[in-house]
């Protein structure tokens, strides 16, 4: 089954059914306090909160990890960190709280406008942390607040992530798996440009809307919505449009083995075109235009345009996954029906960043296409060019530098012998004048012992003469 993150909006459920308990926590003792109620009420502890429960009933344990969403309140900020609290103790798994900004209950313009999007960011957050960590993502939706709970639903349908709930009556864990739901980019490709200018400008003039979406405006109309003075912003479904796509320019595309063997064997302009494919297979925009099936394989080959380059994939939680990459036409035709996604394993796949991210609207006409990737290579040539100059300086300046490291480490060497042979010359001579100074001593004490008995015969002298 291997680990697993687990989203659960938070509700208020635990601190009302602590109350009915007369159970009263102290700031900043929580912890050892709920270890007692745990022990003190074991198994029935899980109910608790729904959001405990169904982490009971997803059989949780060491490696999986829970992440408590709050609404934008104390009290709701205060309930995930005790259900955290209990699930460490109870279950032995990593927890995290987090409280998503501007989600309240009290002013619906805030809710719409603010809090979805800041919902939907911390979705994308922990779901794309936790499909980099390799870990399986579920949404219980048990617990929350009513009004969050259907946007979570929509929004693990449209990233197909498994979503769980525990029916209420018997307490059994109820599975919705991942659907093959998501945007209709087809049809999403007119509202492009004003997806565009709303990323840029945050609202645009209704009439402009209207103008620029024409007969589409009434099908499309439902990713919009009144920012009020005759502004038109993004509902929140629009705003799940636009984070998909902004998701997707952040991410890395994936190569198999063998796309990345083609990539790293082939050079120059060749090299350069499978680039540019791999930058631009990463906006959902422009695989709808370029997705071009073809009999016999279950993988989705993009064509770019009246060229022979192709490459074939899927696309997995927003994710570009590369299987194959063609440089002739004649060997994608003949090479790409006997291939399956089932011959390939996604721990496999590498990631490879692009150098740019992909523009929202989608050029149209191949020459139009031709002349940026002319640009695109062009730029990517001078910049190749400077970097080669800055390499070239770089190591002009290291070697310079390490002739010069050498030189002086030669002469601190040189410095350092001719120190040692001071100091031993010092030794030296610190040693014969020492010598010398006894000796001279020894002859002082030779003349005093001479000079007394010079005096004393002196004396006898004297006395024999008188």
């Amino acid at each position: 089954m291997g680990v697993r993150t687990i989203i659960l909006p938070v509700g208020l459920s635990v601190l009302r059914n602590l109350a009915e308990k007369k159970v009263s926590l102290t700031p900043g003792v929580e912890r050892a306090q709920l270890s007692q109620l745990i022990q003190a009420l074991g198994s029935a502890v899980d109910g608790l909160s729904a959001e405990l429960s169904s982490l009971k009933e997803l059989k949780v344990g060491p490696g999986d990890e829970a992440v408590f969403l709050a609404t934008d309140t104390d009290d709701s900020l205060y309930a995930a960190k005790i259900n955290a609290l209990i699930a460490e103790r109870r279950h032995g798994i990593n927890t995290v709280t987090e409280r998503v900004q501007s989600l309240v209950l009290d002013n619906a313009e805030t809710f719409k406008k603010y809090g979805l999007p800041s919902l939907f960011g911390k979705l994308d957050y922990f779901a794309d942390r936790a499909m980099e960590q390799g870990r399986a993502l579920i949404l219980n939706i048990s617990g929350g607040v009513k009004p969050i709970i259907p946007y979570i639903a929509i929004y693990g349908l449209l990233r197909q992530i498994r979503i769980t709930y525990t029916f209420e009556m018997t307490q059994t864990l109820i599975t919705l798996p991942p659907l093959p739901i998501n945007f209709d980019w087809n049809s999403l490709q007119r509202a492009a440009q004003v997806l565009q200018r709303i990323d840029q400008d945050t609202a645009i003039d209704q009439r402009q809307l209207e103008a620029l979406l024409g007969e589409d405006f009434a099908r499309l109309e439902g990713i919009f919505e009144d920012a009020g003075n005759g502004q038109v912003t993004l509902s929140t479904f629009g705003f799940m449009l636009l984070g998909e796509f902004q998701s997707s320019r952040e991410k890395p595309v994936m190569l198999s083995p063998s796309a990345a063997r083609k990539l790293e064997q082939t050079q120059g302009t060749s090299r350069q075109t499978l680039e540019n494919l791999l930058d631009r297979v990463r906006n959902p925009l422009w695989r709808a235009q370029k997705y071009h099936p073809i009999r016999g394989t279950d993988l989705d080959p993009y064509k770019p345009g009246d060229v022979p380059y192709r490459l074939a994939g899927w696309v997995e939680r927003g994710m570009v996954y590369v299987a194959e990459l063609y440089l002739e036409h004649e060997e994608y035709e003949r090479d790409l029906p006997t291939r399956h996604r089932s011959d390939y394993q996604c721990k496999d796949f590498k990631p490879y960043w692009p150098t740019s991210a992909p523009e929202l609207v989608v050029q149209e006409g191949e020459a139009l296409e031709d002349r940026r990737l002319a640009k695109v290579l062009e730029e990517k040539r001078r910049l190749e060019d400077k970097l080669a100059e800055v390499n070239r300086l770089i190591r002009e300046r290291r070697q310079k530098e390490s002739n010069r490291m050498r030189k002086l480490r030669e002469e601190l060497a040189s410095a350092k012998q001719e120190c040692n042979k001071l100091r031993q010359q010092l030794q030296s001579a610190k040693h014969e004048s020492n010598k010398l100074r006894q000796q001279f001593r020894n002859m002082e004490q030779v003349y005093a012992d001479f000079s007394r008995r010079l005096d004393a015969m002196t004396e006898e002298d004297e006395k024999a003469r008188q």
